[in-house]
């Protein structure tokens, strides 16, 4: 953690990396893939994060995490589900503001879907 306060996220993915060798956890996964999103690494949050949800279906930060790297793909529709199952395991106003701004997102992808058909 101290490595991703000084925004060393390439030494706190090592670091999270070595523990998750020695303890796999829900948590530790979902930390590193925490770490993956402030690299901008989307692809590999959503892995840690969907292997955090092995371990623990009811990991607030895994869904969290997973909709954050979702978004990043523009998986508008997914990443909205994600957060808003995260918020109602754990809700904070951070993921809130998050959350307002991929709903928006995510409105009009359905929208433009609802029109096709």
């Amino acid at each position: 953690m101290e490595s991703m306060a000084a925004s060393d996220f390439e030494g706190a993915v090592d670091k999270f990396t070595e523990a998750i060798k020695l303890v796999p956890s829900a948590a530790l996964f979902a930390s590193r893939g925490g770490a993956f999103l402030k690299m901008r690494k989307p692809i590999a949050a959503i892995r840690d994060a969907d292997k955090a949800l092995e371990l623990n279906p009811d990991s607030a930060k895994a869904f969290k995490t997973r909709g954050s790297g979702e978004a990043m793909l523009g998986r508008w529709v997914k990443a909205v589900h994600d957060l808003n199952t995260g918020q109602s395991i754990d809700f904070d106003e951070d993921t809130a503001e998050q959350q307002k701004e991929i709903k928006a997102h995510s409105d009009r992808v359905l929208a433009k879907e609802a029109k096709r058909r």
